[in-house]
């Protein structure tokens, strides 16, 4: 796994390399201080998450959120992790909102701030074997446990995603591209609709609807979908 740091304070870049390089081995970070100095990196390299400080460079147009706008633009980092690194909170929701980065720490920060958000961000890039990465709608990284997954829906181009306490929307992947990711959790039980199995109350073949355990709406059986849920409820 492989880190762009871009911080221009030599002391900062240099006690933020060491403690990564200490605490988690396996993360080969390179460091560089300038806007200009990264951008042939990110042809080169293909970074698993980047830190970059806000304030790089007093020209305009070179500070860490442009630099986060431009590695963006790539394809290959669409959707890569960035922590952003700042002292002043204001710019916070330009990041948040317009990059669409994973978190930042606050200068000052200590060894215990920096290592928490290291730990959170190596859960979402190397997820357990129960939970999913998706993207909400606003492009923000989420891991979902699928055995909290209680039924899924479609809704034009979203994937409506129900828990027992939240919706999560995605436009991530296809309802059958999710079930695939999910073989033995999701049932598509209609082009609409899939269920967790075992979230199912009770099949009705006649209404051709399902209910869910702890909710009162029925979800549909499409006619199409009908032989292929009665051969996996009989498994």
């Amino acid at each position: 796994m492989t880190a762009l740091i871009v911080e221009d304070n030599p002391v900062q870049a240099s006690s933020l390399t060491l403690v990564i390089r200490n605490r988690f081995p396996d993360i080969e970070c390179l460091a560089v201080s300038s806007y200009d100095a990264a951008l042939p990196l990110l042809i080169e390299y293909s970074f698993d998450f980047f830190m970059l400080d806000i304030v790089l460079d007093k020209e305009k147009h070179r500070s860490g959120i442009h630099l986060g706008k431009h590695i963006r633009s790539f394809e290959k980092y669409k959707t890569t992790p960035i922590i952003f690194i700042t002292s002043f909170p204001e710019h916070m929701p330009e990041a948040i909102n317009r990059i669409h980065c994973y978190s930042f720490l606050i200068k000052p920060y200590d060894d215990v701030a920096l290592c928490e958000a290291l730990r959170s961000l190596l859960r979402i890039i190397h997820p357990s074997h129960n939970e999913i990465a998706l993207h909400d709608v606003n492009g923000i990284l989420y891991h979902l446990k699928s055995d909290e997954i209680l039924y899924i829906q479609v809704m034009g181009h979203i994937l409506k995603i129900y828990t027992a306490n939240n919706c999560f929307e995605t436009r991530d992947c296809s309802l059958s591209e999710l079930c695939e990711r999910i073989p033995e959790g999701l049932w598509q039980c209609h082009k609409s609709y899939a269920v967790n199995p075992f979230a199912i109350h009770t099949l009705d073949w006649t209404t051709r609807s399902i209910h869910i355990r702890g909710l009162t709406d029925l979800i549909p059986i499409g006619r199409h979908f009908q032989k292929k849920l009665k051969g996996l409820k009989q498994q």
